[in-house]
């Protein structure tokens, strides 16, 4: 590359010679200018730098100092300060912004930053020169530059086509030839090996000044081409010159002789070569090279100690994969499968990319699968980390494809991961078109399948096996378990008819009976006994494994379980413990005939069994399951207390197929079906305590805090609650969090009650529990004061629960007319007020509604009516005694009084303070008798009747006004005295 560099930089010289017009002054700055050109034509570059320096420093703002700065560039390009020279041109572009010499300037710039190995900028500034100067004459000496720079950047495609470029518009024939060995270059780095040939052979017959390099790299490219005899001659030719490659053409022609295999010749070379120092950083290579043609001509004892030395002498050399390899090898002949496998890791860790890595990995990956080794051969093949396979890998690229995940696929299938498998071997499958390949990962895609319940996957692979592989090994297994995956699809008549092409004596007799069995417990559950029965007694037959002819036995009493007379069935179970008195299918067959029976309703018949299952068999899989639904039958037959019994039974002693937390939650039902809160409330805690994560947790908290409130432990519910709410079960969540606003409604938490209630007025939320909170939420408000709020959201509640009978709906048409009244549409309110009172006959709070309409009808004047309403409250069984009576006496005094009836008036508030037990309403009635007597000017009773409130109410809502009056009547009774006494 640095030979382009030099050629450039003389034609570049000396199409810029250094041409200077003298000054026109024969002054300081004209001789010292003539020192630096006589300096610089005589090519004392160092003289000339001191005296472009000189001028410079001395006359920086001369006209001549801007162009000084390009020759100082040119002098320091000639004593290769790269880096100086470029900064000197970057000052002359800075300060001369019109000369000839700028194009160049801009050039040199580019060619330094390339020579100081700043490929980046480079390339930025030669892109920019031939972008903007492709009519310069630096144009074609720019495009070689940027050749190389994207050949070393592996933009192959890019640097092709500046040499292409280059060698079109090259100005002469070196130049076109050095053009020619850069695309040559290229081709043979990206792989173009026959193009590159042609490339090279074109540049040999240019004058170029890298002919025997070039007549090198050739050689070494027909050896790759596999033209070993042609590259021999060429490299002999580079060997016989005697310059820099002499020595490595000889390890080529070595090379080319150990490719065609004349292993004297070869041998004999690299023993030469190996005593050549100049080729000691090729030792590695030799000595490996040297030991395969020891084990080539059955020297392996020799051959693999060179090996294993050469791993000691050159740990980093390119050469050690490849003896890996063979060390691995050599292993695996000799049974040392651990030992291969040491060889292969190595290859893992320390070469990836390598081409020896995945034939080592497949030698002791296969080696490990034939034993059945699953888990160290996954590791192996695992610890590759990738599924692709390096580019890197040409010749194993396309078989590792399809390979590795089959090995892998094999691996995860024997190591029991059914589903990884799967995955893998479906990978295998697109990666490779033979069928035998395909035939072979259909097969074991089909036992993946089969392993992992997915019948319908499994028939299709299966089927495909038969489909691209009819003859092969694996036809008659394959057939045999189509049938299997047909049946568990229901596929039934497909099953039978693959299972009669079935020819029993090709296939392995363990997995035909096993699938057999398969195939009639299969059918049995599909409701086909003939075939079932055929199955079974194939199983049971004479000569059989025991353990088949057993299950036969007990399949053929599985077929009779749905008699419909008991007696049948019963005898064939009977028969069945007869003939295998211990066989675990007894409990099986016992529990399905109760399950028949269940099904049939004969409840009674079928807790007989279930319950003769956990007593007789204990031990038994079904055991727990017959304890379970004998305690569910007993529930569903209100035997509450037994049912309990066996629920703690199963709590003692747990089934793994049972969750204690479900068992908990049963017993905690039972025990509230019995009449038992507080046992249950036990139960509904230890699910709270010790299962947080169950499904069960959010219901039974929700029981448990119910619980608490019963208790009266308010807070304690409301911890559970908000835990509850924390926990986001859609379905409890919602009346966690409406009990917790119940709560706050309970302790007259109005505002919290409302914040609680609103959080379930969303679209999601129950249309009942939302109707129920948006009533709360409103009352909530009621109570607040918030009336505006409140009547809006009442009058939503009643659009919600019109034509439905709510046990609140009377409740929101009162609220409806108070909120009315309390918004100041008084003949709303009545409208309301009586609308209820005809919609809502049997309300218990009638009063109320009776109250409310005496407030309108006296708003409007309307007193006598106001006062019968009044005393419908006053009436009341159920108002008689209340607050509400209080205050409808309390207003029939008032609708006397505003009629200035004060002896009737004093009558009316006389029973309020006489009969009702209300201190407010007390306090109010005293004061309105005193303002009575004080309007009739009767002194002296008033100020009794102030006094009273004053004295025994202080805090009531009247004291203040009494104590006012008092000191009104005391002033007004001072002033009736003293004229009294005058008129005396």
């Amino acid at each position: 590359m640095m030979r382009n560099i030099r050629l450039l930089l003389a034609l570049v010289l000396i199409a810029t010679s250094f041409v200077m017009t003298k000054p026109a002054c024969a002054d300081g700055p004209a001789d010292l200018y003539a020192v630096a050109a006589s300096q610089y034509a005589r090519k004392d570059w160092e003289a000339a730098i001191v005296a472009f320096d000189r001028f410079i420093d001395d006359y920086p703002n001369h006209s001549l100092a801007g162009p000084i700065y390009f020759y100082r560039g040119e002098a320091l390009i000639q004593l290769e300060d790269f880096d100086a020279a470029r900064k000197s041109y970057e000052q002359f572009l800075q300060r001369v912004q019109t000369h000839a010499s700028r194009p160049q300037a801009e050039f040199r710039i580019a060619e330094c930053y390339y020579l100081t190995g700043d490929l980046e900028h480079a390339k930025a500034d030669f892109d920019t020169f031939v972008a903007s100067r492709k009519e310069d004459r630096l144009y074609a000496h720019a495009l070689p530059y940027l050749g190389e720079i994207a050949l070393a950047n592996e933009k192959y495609d890019n640097a092709e086509q500046l040499f292409r470029e280059a060698k079109t518009i090259a100005p002469n024939a070196a130049m076109q030839g050095e053009a020619e060995l850069g695309l040559a270059r290229t081709l043979r780095e990206s792989g173009q090996l026959t193009a590159a040939r042609q490339a090279y052979r074109n540049a040999l017959k240019q004058e170029i000044t890298e002919k025997q390099d070039a007549k090198f790299e050739l050689g070494v490219v027909e050896y790759r081409l596999g033209n070993h005899r042609v590259a021999v001659d060429l490299l002999n030719e580079v060997a016989n010159a005697g310059e820099r490659n002499s020595a490595v053409a000889k390890l080529w022609i070595a090379k080319a002789y150990y490719e065609v295999r004349d292993w004297p010749q070869a041998e004999q070379r690299l023993q030469d070569l190996a005593k050549d120092e100049s080729l000691k950083q090729y030792r590695d290579e030799i000595d490996y090279l040297t030991a395969r043609i020891r084990l080539e001509q059955g020297g392996t004892s020799e051959g693999l100690t060179l090996l294993e030395q050469l791993l000691v002498d050159y740990p980093a050399s390119p050469w050690c994969d490849e003896s890996l390899y063979y060390l691995a090898e050599a292993a695996i002949v000799t049974g040392d499968v651990d030992k291969a496998s040491v060889a292969a890791e190595r290859l893992i860790l320390e070469y990836p990319n390598r081409e020896a890595t995945p034939k080592a990995v497949r030698l002791v990956a296969g080696k490990r699968l034939e034993k059945e080794q699953y888990a160290a051969a996954l590791q192996l093949l695992d610890s590759l980390g990738s599924d692709d396979v390096s580019p890197e890998m040409k010749k194993t690229a396309a078989a590792w494809r399809f390979e590795l995940p089959y090995l892998r696929g094999i691996a995860q299938l024997g190591a029991g991961n059914a589903s990884q498998a799967a995955q893998l071997l479906t990978a295998a499958i697109k990666a490779t078109d033979d069928p035998q390949q395909q035939g072979s990962a259909y097969y074991a895609l089909g036992l993946a399948a089969d392993r992992s319940g997915e019948d319908a996957d499994a028939a299709r692979n299966f089927a495909k096996y038969l489909e691209v592989c009819p003859s092969g090994d694996e036809a008659p297994a394959s057939r045999l378990l189509l049938a299997a995956a047909l049946a568990r699809i229901g596929q039934l008549d497909d099953a039978k008819a693959t299972y009669a092409l079935v020819d029993r004596t090709k296939c392995d007799p363990r997995l035909y009976l096993l699938t057999t069995r398969r195939l009639a417990e299969t059918a049995m559950k599909a409701g086909d006994k003939q075939w079932a029965g055929e199955l079974f007694e194939k199983l049971a037959e004479e000569g059989n494994p025991e353990e088949f002819i057993k299950s036969g036995v007990a399949g053929l009493s599985w077929v009779q379980l749905d008699a419909v007379d008991n007696e049948t069935s019963t005898a064939a179970i009977q028969q069945l413990i007869e003939k295998d008195p211990t066989s675990t299918f007894i409990p099986s067959v016992l529990s399905g005939r109760a399950k028949v029976l269940l099904d049939r309703n004969q409840a009674a018949e079928a807790l007989a069994i279930y319950q003769q299952i956990y007593r007789d068999y204990p031990e038994s899989d079904q055991a727990p399951g017959a304890m379970l639904t004998a305690a569910q039958i007993l529930n569903d037959r209100k035997e509450f207390g037994r049912a309990a019994e066996l629920f703690r039974a199963l709590i003692q002693a747990p089934s793994q197929e049972m969750q204690l937390d479900d068992l908990h939650y049963r017993l905690g039902w039972a025990l509230v079906d019995q009449g038992k809160p507080e046992a249950a409330a036990d139960q509904w805690r230890m699910i709270c305590e010790n299962y947080p994560q169950s499904e069960l947790w959010s219901d039974a908290a929700y029981r448990r805090a119910e619980s608490l409130l019963t208790d009266g432990q308010a807070d304690e519910a409301t911890k559970v609650l908000q835990q509850i709410v924390a926990k986001g079960d859609a379905n409890v969540a919602p009346h966690a969090t409406y009990l917790l606003g119940q709560i706050a409604v309970g302790a007259a938490d109005w505002e919290t009650a409302a914040a609680q209630m609103a959080k379930l007025e969303t679209p999601s939320s129950d249309e009942q529990l939302r109707m129920m909170a948006s009533f709360w939420h409103a009352e909530a408000l009621f109570h607040q004061q918030k009336f505006s709020d409140a009547s809006k959201l009442f009058n939503d509640v009643d659009s919600l629960a019109r034509g439905r009978e709510l046990p609140w709906s009377s409740t929101v048409a009162l609220r409806r007319a108070q909120l009315a009244a309390h918004l100041g549409s008084w003949e709303e309110s009545l409208r309301l007020a009586e609308l209820a009172v005809v919609s809502f006959p049997d309300f218990e709070q009638r009063y109320e509604l009776d109250y409310l309409r005496g407030r309108c009808l006296a708003r409007q004047a309307r007193f006598a009516e106001a006062r019968d309403a009044y005393q419908l409250v006053i009436d009341s069984r159920l108002g008689g005694a209340t607050e509400t009576a209080a205050m409808a006496q309390w207003m029939v005094g008032e609708t006397y009084f505003h009629q200035k009836n004060y002896q009737a008036a004093i009558q009316a508030y006389s029973r309020v303070a006489a009969l009702y037990n209300f201190p407010r309403w007390k306090a109010g009635s005293l004061l309105q008798i005193g303002k009575c007597y004080e309007i009739s000017r009767q002194w002296d009773k008033a100020q009794k009747y102030y006094d009273e409130v004053a004295a025994n109410y202080p805090e009531s809502f009247f004291a203040g006004e009494a104590q006012q009056r008092l000191n009104v009547v005391k002033q007004r009774r001072e002033t009736a005295d003293v004229n009294t006494t005058e008129r005396r």
